[in-house]
């Protein structure tokens, strides 16, 4: 079990400090938005602000907790192995649900988005709308990679808890 608690972890660590290197990409970006005059890329300043922070503070908390997160389960284990594998099932069945409920939303956020375009003349809000847009796919794309990343983590939770 620690092994692929581990294993999990460490996917996960690593897709946080991806997330916190485009995070500061980002944040350069922002810079170069703020400093130009383009109505469409201030339009778009807003969607790229909330991704640049989502990646700074989910990419930093994935980079901080998840190489800390296999000791600590390595410490219920010694106590008590089912214990240690409840608590794990527990923890991934509420991130899968997560994961799965947002996956729907993004979606939503794009389509409402592209029908907004049909009706939206004026160059910011058409950036906000083209930054909402990309903002969407954004959060599908990191959301798919966690729930991919969590679902044999998972598998192997649901198994183990039958054996234990």
């Amino acid at each position: 079990m620690i092994k692929h608690t581990s294993e999990w972890a460490m996917v996960d660590a690593i897709q946080g400090k991806l997330m916190l290197a485009f995070g500061l990409v980002l944040a350069v970006v922002v810079f170069f938005i703020l400093k130009g005059e383009n109505p469409i890329l201030k339009g778009m300043l807003i969607p790229v602000v909330l991704a640049t922070l989502i990646n700074l503070g989910y990419g930093g908390f994935l980079t901080y907790s998840r190489p800390h997160h296999a000791p600590k389960t390595a410490e219920i284990a010694n106590t008590s192995v089912a214990n240690a594998v409840n608590q794990e099932l527990v923890k991934a069945r509420r991130d899968d649900w997560n994961y799965t409920m947002i996956k729907r939303v993004w979606p939503v956020i794009i389509l409402v988005c592209a029908i907004l375009m049909l009706f939206v003349s004026q160059e910011y809000y058409r950036g906000l709308i083209i930054g909402f847009i990309g903002f969407g796919f954004y959060g599908l794309v990191i959301d798919s990679m966690l729930h991919y990343n969590l679902k044999p983590y998972l598998n192997t939770l649901i198994k183990l808890s039958e054996t234990v």
